[in-house]
């Protein structure tokens, strides 16, 4: 599973997730800035699932497709487990189960 992660996600989260070998676009990098439907948009074009903390995304899921959301409810629980967490998603959920899906962390 390839991730799109929104600037608003703990470096350390990223961080981790690169070291396990995860295929990420960190928007903090890369695109910064641009408005959260864009994004929506640019990872359903690159195929990617993203990984975010910011509310609007659980609106903007209502009127676009998308290839799935994991929504950070608490970036304060240990970095290590959340990491886990997304590993234990990518590996369980299929790319095609996951699309227009929200999986809460």
């Amino acid at each position: 599973m390839k991730f799109y992660v929104d600037e608003n996600i703990n470096s350390s989260i990223v961080l981790g997730l690169e070291q396990r070998g995860f295929d990420l676009a960190y928007v903090a990098e890369e695109n910064p800035g641009v408005f959260d439907k864009e994004h929506l948009l640019n990872a359903r074009r690159q195929e990617r699932v993203i990984v975010t903390a910011d509310e609007d995304f659980l609106r903007l899921d209502k009127n676009l497709d998308h290839n799935g959301i994991i929504f950070l409810t608490d970036q304060e629980e240990d970095v290590g487990a959340t990491i886990r967490k997304i590993a234990e998603i990518s590996s369980k959920i299929s790319r095609e189960q996951f699309r227009n899906h929200i999986e809460f962390i």
